[in-house]
């Protein structure tokens, strides 16, 4: 008997799952030799990870906050993926949504509320989208390697984030590294005294859109068909150019919306720090989601959760865990999430040898 990889058509829901729950166990696993050498007792972590994040009214608060930016950003990857291009880019066009939230903001201070925040919405997804449409070009032009482009193009996203807060025009009267507040009818408004903004209506509106536009639509089938066959879809007429730009665009504009949330229903200004990682984030979280849109809104939420938990049990007198150790749990959870996708992709059979 001999051990064969055999490549997946198609990956059944109950495959993605499985592989999902197993390697969440075998993170648990994996950090549990952590929690042991600082002398807690792993079952004792994880449970105040879990109460942290969704038994108590902060906590749960704080990670519906963030799964509002989390999953524009996890859509924002699933979108052009599916054609086979890979968004690296998310975080600097998250960079951009906010540069022009921010600035819109500042350029129209007067304008009514329910004028202004429309504004800053559109300009955030036009200037995010514009900064991956350069990117979907040149994939679709010339054949550019995106992954290559987006990453480079992050840098310039946050160092002009840098330069326009720090010593710009923006920059706040108190010499922080932070701009100025945006205007109060600019800030998005909140439910109730949640803290929650109503984008995460927005967030969710759009996972169940675009899993809809995936499926049902014309240009949805041309998408997922220049990811499934690029050299099928040629052959069919489908432009590859035209599929690389409106999914970049797409997945732009999303990342723009995470960074209009993150600048005016969050933070009340831009930052230099804005984003802690999150576009790439949102690739792990696409990844796990099977790239299914509407599976993105729970594993958003569920895997902010954990992240949440974790960062905040060094702050939890019960737990005392050491500084550090929330990045060593993210980072391990997400290297064996990301090489789970191994299981995605091929079937593992048992055959006779010569037979």
């Amino acid at each position: 008997m001999r051990l064969r990889l055999e490549k997946r058509i198609a990956v059944p829901p109950r495959v993605s799952l499985m592989v999902a729950i197993l390697s969440l166990v075998l993170a648990f696993a994996v950090f549990s030799i952590v929690f042991l050498q600082s002398g807690i007792n792993p079952l004792t972590g994880y449970k105040e990870i879990f109460r942290l994040a969704f038994f108590t009214k902060y906590g749960l608060y704080k990670v519906i906050e963030r799964t509002a930016c989390l999953l524009p950003l996890t859509l924002a990857f699933i979108i052009p993926v599916k054609a086979g291009i890979w968004n690296i880019g998310a975080e600097g066009q998250f960079y951009m949504g906010a540069i022009a939230a921010t600035g819109i903001s500042f350029a129209f201070p007067n304008l009514p509320m329910g004028v202004l925040i429309p504004l800053m919405i559109l300009g955030a997804m036009a200037l995010g989208g514009g900064w991956a449409a350069i990117v979907g070009y040149l994939k679709g032009k010339v054949g550019v390697n995106e992954i290559v482009t987006t990453l480079l193009l992050n840098y310039v996203a946050i160092l002009t984030s840098y330069t326009l807060v720090v010593n710009g025009p923006w920059t706040d009267p108190t010499r922080v590294p932070y701009s100025r507040q945006i205007p109060a009818n600019g800030c998005i408004p909140q439910i109730g005294n949640t803290g929650i903004p109503y984008t995460i209506f927005i967030a969710i509106g759009l996972a169940i859109l675009l899993f809809f536009f995936l499926k049902k639509t014309r240009l949805g089938y041309e998408i997922r068909a220049c990811g499934h066959s690029p050299a099928g879809a040629r052959y069919s007429g489908i432009s590859f150019l035209k599929i690389s730009l409106i999914t970049m665009l797409i997945g732009g504009a999303l990342a723009g919306i995470a960074g209009f949330h993150q600048a005016s229903g969050v933070l009340g200004r831009l930052r230099y720090d804005i984003s802690k990682g999150w576009g790439f984030y949102g690739i792990v979280f696409g990844l796990v989601a099977g790239l299914n849109p509407l599976i993105a809104i729970v594993v958003s939420f569920f895997f902010m959760g954990l992240i949440y938990g974790a960062n905040n049990l060094q702050m939890s007198p019960e737990i005392g865990m050491k500084f550090g150790g929330a990045a060593v749990f993210i980072g391990v959870m997400f290297v064996i999430f990301i090489a789970s996708q191994f299981f995605l992709r091929y079937k593992i059979r048992w055959t006779r040898r010569g037979g």
